[in-house]
């Protein structure tokens, strides 16, 4: 079924969740403050009808709540934004691969030099070219690829942590729908007792 249908066939529970699924994502998005979430959600949670609905949602672009008989499809996940790429040297600044180079070329020099000639102090040379990496440099062009590990660790922990916390918003959010929903049963049940 689409929404092309009439607007004052009745709506279900299913169609309700959509309904807040689709605003807990423009809620999320930026478009709906948290006051306008929360009169929109309890507008959704008395709606009646497919028209009740849709017209919560005239004013936005999609997501919009779907219908028919079949469970409310979620909204799309955010594709979690991949961690960066192993790094390597080659991802490094060019000065940094300068200096990672010369280090055994000035070692392997160095031997040669001092297997060729009597100049025995050139046997240094490799720890000239660290001291002036550092100089230069500083000390970043120095770290391993255990460094550079260390520090993918710490953004795949970012990323787990803020899907985390928007998997917690969304369980909230759940929770007051619910909530809601129980609230005005209830209502209903109290009506129609008396």
């Amino acid at each position: 079924m689409t929404e092309s249908q009439p607007a004052d066939l009745r709506i279900g529970d299913v169609e309700r969740e959509s309904a807040m699924t689709a605003l807990g994502e423009h809620m999320s998005s930026g478009r709906l403050n948290i006051d306008e979430y929360g009169d929109r959600s309890a507008q959704v949670t008395t709606a009646k009808t497919r028209g009740e609905l849709l017209a919560l949602f005239a004013d936005l672009p999609a997501p919009h709540p779907t219908f028919g008989g079949a469970a409310a499809t979620p909204a799309p996940a955010q594709e979690p934004e991949t961690a960066p790429a192993q790094q390597n040297p080659g991802n490094r600044p060019a000065a940094h691969r300068f200096f990672h180079a010369l280090v055994p070329l000035s070692a392997l020099a160095g031997v040669v030099l001092l297997c060729t000639t009597s100049l025995w102090f050139m046997i240094f040379l490799p720890a000239v070219v660290v001291i002036l990496g550092n100089v230069f440099l500083g000390d970043g062009w120095r770290h391993t690829d255990k460094h550079w590990k260390h520090e993918q660790l710490q953004r795949q922990w970012e990323l787990k942590a803020r899907h985390h916390e928007q998997r917690m918003e969304h369980h909230v959010q759940r929770m007051a729908y619910r909530a809601e929903r129980m609230r005005t049963r209830m209502d209903r049940h109290r009506r129609d007792r008396w």
